[in-house]
């Protein structure tokens, strides 16, 4: 456990090993990046539209109810 320092708490983590942690994380510029938020966006939309679909879906059979009771 060498690599746990004791800092009084709260802290900062100074610059240099700001740069070293970020070496380690990916940019949104990386292929695998890329197609993973387009999967969710993609997903998002696709929900978006099953749900606006299914109101409509509903108003619709309600109206329907409602003309065949008169």
């Amino acid at each position: 456990m060498d690599q746990v320092k004791e800092l009084p708490w709260p802290t900062a983590m100074p610059e240099d090993e700001w740069e070293e942690v970020l070496q380690g994380v990916p940019s949104k510029d990386e292929p695998f990046i890329k197609k993973y938020l387009d999967g969710q966006a993609s997903l998002i939309a696709q929900e978006k539209k099953q749900r606006s679909g299914k109101s409509i879906q509903m108003v619709l059979n309600n109206l329907t109810a409602f003309r065949s009771c008169l």
